[in-house]
């Protein structure tokens, strides 16, 4: 299962603006959730793209206080140099 990038940034984008996305943009949305979250349950060292931490921070309802979502943001931000989380 993957996703399309183009069309989960339009979506995320939309999401991210506070703007109400269609249906089929909130399947989208979900869609590249569960993949995202299936590589981060599967390969225990798997660093998210910009645009998959974009996906997986706009739920972060659904895995906060997940250790192991925990560290895959963590290894997000050291990945990019920002070890303490800010920009």
């Amino acid at each position: 299962m993957s996703y399309n990038p183009t069309r989960v940034t339009q979506a995320i984008t939309k999401a991210q603006d506070l703007q109400t996305l269609s249906a089929e943009e909130t399947r989208i949305l979900n869609q590249a959730f569960t993949v995202i979250w299936n590589r981060i349950r599967t390969q225990h060292n798997y660093v998210m793209t910009e645009l998959e931490f974009k996906v997986f921070n706009y739920f972060q309802s659904r895995w906060e206080g997940n250790p192991v979502a925990k560290q895959a943001v963590a290894r997000h931000w050291t990945s990019r140099g920002n070890v303490d989380g800010h920009h």
